[in-house]
């Protein structure tokens, strides 16, 4: 679903510096969320997403893909890895009571 519903094109060279299509893909894998787990009292934090939100996720994937990659699956899957990434961070955190190293 988010490969037909972004602002880029499947098969398009896409760069992991580029904060506006990481912010879409984080709005719609929001949405996504909300959708499958709309019969629980639950949300995602994924609606409103923060710079430093989408500057961490674009650190990984750039450590991930590179500099740019096309737009398909593998792009995704590292968009998805980085997404979890960010919530371990939070959770460490969140656990820890102080910022983790990252």
């Amino acid at each position: 679903m988010l490969l037909n519903t972004s602002m880029a094109s499947i098969g398009e060279k896409v760069y992991t510096n580029d904060y506006g299509l990481i912010e879409e893909l984080c709005h719609g894998w929001g949405k996504l969320f909300d959708e499958e787990v709309r019969d629980f009292p639950v949300k995602s934090d994924l609606t409103e997403v923060k710079s430093n939100t989408v500057q961490f996720i674009s650190h990984r994937l750039k450590a991930r893909v590179g500099n740019y990659c096309e737009f398909n699956f593998e792009f995704l899957k590292a968009f998805a890895e980085s997404i979890s990434d960010h919530y371990q961070k939070r959770i460490y955190e969140a656990v820890m009571g102080y910022p983790s190293s990252d």
